[in-house]
């Protein structure tokens, strides 16, 4: 192995419920009515906050006048829970590190767009570790797509099988299996360690 990627959310930092209840939050102020849980966890957990808002109002949930103001109270809601709840994370900033030390590339794959995955990074202090970020805004299509790992394989040069990919939603597996690279489901962010990772190389 030469190269390994993150995804970010769920993976890195435990933000995944942060980004339901910002969502669920923004459905119901414009809308007056709650985000299922159940819909959402089957249907649009893991993909960026554009294309669920996409997928509900092409499922006739949303009328197409209010999907721009539930995105932009959905960026609100999870800025709020950012500053509420995010701090430096020192085991996976050692982690980064190790696997630095070990000379193996380190990139994050996320489908947030750039500005939110900066924030999340900074936050938990490997905004300035990892070597590469691909985020939403940086591809065409986001995952299940594997167009971000490929892109993250073609600037450090690498191929699939020289590349791990750590994964938690079923779009992100889905993407990972796509690239043809090894990739490793995470259950729980709190897994994810150099000792965890180093095992399954």
């Amino acid at each position: 192995m030469k190269l390994v990627c993150f995804d970010l959310d769920g993976v890195l930092v435990d933000s995944m419920d942060w980004h339901f209840r910002a969502f669920s939050e923004a459905i119901k102020e414009v809308t007056g009515q709650p985000m299922d849980p159940a819909y959402h966890e089957d249907e649009l957990k893991g993909i960026p906050t554009l294309r669920k808002i996409e997928k509900l109002v092409n499922a006739g949930f949303l009328p197409q006048d209010q999907a721009a103001q539930v995105a932009r109270l959905k960026t609100v809601f999870f800025n709020e829970r950012v500053r509420e709840n995010l701090e430096p994370d020192l085991v996976k900033i050692a982690m980064i590190k190790q696997l630095k030390r070990d000379f193996l590339h380190v990139a994050v794959v996320s489908n947030c767009n750039r500005q939110n995955a900066e924030r999340l990074l900074r936050g938990i202090g490997l905004l300035d570790e990892i070597e590469y970020l691909v985020s939403s805004s940086d591809v065409v299509a986001g995952k299940p797509s594997p167009e971000g790992y490929y892109k993250a394989m073609l600037y450090f040069r690498v191929s699939p099988l020289e590349t791990l990919i750590l994964e938690d939603s079923l779009v992100g597996l889905d993407a990972a299996h796509a690239s043809g690279a090894t990739y490793l489901p995470v259950n729980r962010v709190e897994d994810v360690t150099y000792e965890f990772v180093a095992r399954h190389m």
